[in-house]
């Protein structure tokens, strides 16, 4: 994981995680980590809806594009 960016709705209180990661294929492994796992308990989730998208334009363009 390159970086994770904590977000909260203000009005319904919600929040979000997001997660950025430089391969495919680091992020499939930290999906089946016991990390990620315990994730949803560690923040006492109601619902978890895991998303993946693509990085259109990074903040800092000098690197490699995220996955």
């Amino acid at each position: 994981m390159l970086q994770k960016i904590h977000g909260r709705d203000e009005f319904t209180g919600n929040m979000c995680g997001i997660y950025f990661f430089d391969t495919r294929e680091a992020l499939n492994a930290f999906r089946e980590s016991e990390l990620a796992k315990t994730i949803p308990s560690a923040y006492e989730a109601v619902e978890v809806r895991p998303q993946i998208y693509n990085v259109l334009y990074p903040l800092r363009p000098e690197r490699d594009s995220f996955v």
